[in-house]
């Protein structure tokens, strides 16, 4: 290989991209597929932009009542600066399942699935609010990619609400529903940190941290729900997402029939 080829190949690791096609690699490897276009648009500063990967996998719950799950991914890494969430205090820090449809049928399927949230993969792991990257300088990696996962979520979740409007101004009707994972998916060190009184610091390296994220925006705030997952555990991650989707659609399920009967 060639001097030049070499500082290409150099160049190219120290990128996002190996990152990127390694989730690929592995949502294929697990059954989802992957959107070939995750455009999304910024109105405060009229640009595009791109969030790095979003997987999906669609079934059928019945007739005319489709689901699909998202995974709105973005890719992170740094050898240099670990990434520190702070445990939260709140014995039960509340979590949120992202979910969109597209008719007041499957809306009113959606008011229950609260009570699916105790058997998904959120309730066996430590809940954060708070963040800061240890030994930064310059951008903060974190920050960035959860600006990223929540305006390409709110620009989904958006576009899909002016759908629904057009489709039902055009008399047709489809019972979709879209449950979303949104996730930050780093190739670093991750940690857990607990803050005792005294303000003794624990420290504890983990592969898998929920962030608990409020954003306001006149008039309304509005609660997310985010997934910090490291590069190592991200495949055993999609497992506990493959197990997240079966409870889910099975509560969809028994809440139809339980309604049509």
């Amino acid at each position: 290989m060639g001097e030049l080829e070499e500082k290409i190949k150099k160049e190219l690791q120290k990128s996002g991209f190996p990152l990127e096609i390694f989730c690929q690699r592995c949502l294929l490897e697990k059954n989802w597929d992957i959107l070939e276009s995750s455009e999304y648009y910024v109105l405060e500063n009229d640009t595009r932009k791109q969030v790095d990967v979003v997987g999906y996998f669609t079934e059928s719950l019945r007739r005319k009542t489709p689901i699909t799950y998202e995974c709105h991914i973005e890719c992170k890494k740094s050898a240099d600066n670990p990434w520190v969430f702070f445990e939260d205090v709140r014995p039960t820090a509340g979590v949120k399942i992202h979910v969109d449809y597209e008719s007041i049928e499957a809306a009113r399927w959606s008011t229950s699935i609260v009570h699916a949230k105790k058997d998904l993969h959120f309730n066996n792991v430590a809940k954060s609010s708070i963040y800061t990257m240890a030994f930064k300088k310059g951008t903060n990696q974190i920050y960035e990619a959860i600006s990223s996962i929540l305006s390409y979520y709110e620009f989904r979740s958006d576009f899909l609400k002016k759908h629904r409007e057009q489709r039902q101004l055009e008399g047709e009707r489809q019972n979709l529903i879209i449950v979303s994972f949104l996730t930050i998916l780093f190739d670093g060190k991750l940690y857990l940190a607990n803050i005792e009184k005294g303000d003794n610091i624990n420290l504890t390296e983990t592969n898998n941290i929920i962030l608990c994220q409020a954003e306001t925006k006149f008039p309304r705030t509005r609660s997310y729900t985010i997934d910090i997952v490291t590069r190592d555990y991200f495949l055993d991650y999609l497992d506990l997402l493959n197990r997240d989707r079966e409870l889910i659609s099975n509560f969809y399920k028994r809440e139809m029939s339980r309604r049509r009967g």
